[in-house]
């Protein structure tokens, strides 16, 4: 995900890859609604089979000598239902913050970033189960109505490993410690 300067105000872009031609179903479906497309690459590839934003769903945001900006109209919201209804979120550091309103039937919520089995969400604070939804994104199901839910990453074998990793340095020093008294007692006779 990059932010490209003086281009119209969009959180996600997507670069596109020419050996791919279904890249762009795939970023649609993401939520990609921003593309960066080289200008060698379009000259290059100008056939039918590749000339793909000649169309409604595409429109030139930004032309520059090197690249073009093209805005994707029929990309689905990041957060969404099933029905593709966006769902109001939030991102910060560690967590995604998904709101729902009173309208939200209840189902599963579709998340288009990245599954880690790591992700755990709550649902007013009560946990949830989240899974791993199609193109490796994330999926969980939330109950009717007005619900905050918090989907957390956190890591436990980062945290084991910090602990196993003092206590291994621990051990060590304790060792070094009793080592030095014990060679000290024989050098000084007692």
């Amino acid at each position: 995900v990059t932010r490209i300067p003086n281009a119209e105000v969009t959180p996600y872009i997507g670069w596109i890859n020419p050996t791919d031609p279904n890249c762009f179903d795939v970023l649609s479906y993401l939520g990609t609604d921003t593309f960066v497309v080289s200008t060698n690459w379009l000259n290059e590839n100008s056939s039918e089979k590749y000339n793909v934003f000649n169309n409604d769903n595409y429109r030139l945001v930004q032309n520059e000598a090197d690249w073009k900006i093209y805005k994707n109209n029929s990309a689905k919201p990041v957060v969404r239902n099933t029905d593709d209804r966006p769902i109001y979120h939030e991102l910060n550091t560690n967590s995604i913050t998904v709101i729902t309103d009173d309208e939200f039937n209840g189902g599963d919520i579709l998340l288009m970033y990245s599954y880690n089995p790591y992700f755990h969400a709550y649902e007013n604070g009560k946990e949830i189960n989240i899974s791993e939804g199609k193109y490796h994104t994330m999926k969980i199901s939330a109950s009717a109505g007005t619900n905050i839910i918090e989907i957390q990453y956190k890591d436990t074998v980062f945290a084991w490993s910090c602990f196993i990793g003092i206590l291994g340095a621990g051990t060590c020093i304790a060792a070094i410690y009793m080592l030095e008294r014990r060679s000290s007692k024989k050098y000084h006779g007692n």
